[in-house]
């Protein structure tokens, strides 16, 4: 690396470039129930010679905006698809007790 003007100027854009990523990296949510807490798990893809490679299996999480008749109000959730099934059955107030989650 040269010290001269225009290579400072180089690595400081390369480090605005990289503080850059990284802010639109944390700025991605994780994929999880607001309620139940569901999230990714690690597992192998495994090879016809069973040679074993990480990867993941991801939940499939909905955003979803559900009427909740005891507050008279819409309330925003993030939820896997099967918790959607769970508070299509007994509601999104008596599944969120069942979790210890409060909904406001």
């Amino acid at each position: 690396m040269q010290l001269s003007a225009t290579g400072a100027q180089e690595s400081g854009e390369h480090e605005l470039k990289v503080r850059d990523a990284c802010a639109s990296f944390r700025a991605l949510a994780m994929a999880r129930s607001e309620i139940t807490g569901k999230r990714r798990l690690a597992a192998h893809n495994v090879s016809h010679s069973n040679i074993k490679t990480r990867r993941w299996q991801h939940v499939n999480v909905q955003a979803r905006r559900l009427w909740v008749p005891e507050l008279g109000r819409h309330v925003s959730v993030k939820l896997t698809t099967g918790d959607l099934r769970t508070v299509d059955k007994i509601g999104l107030v008596a599944f969120a007790k069942r979790h210890g989650a409060k909904i406001s």
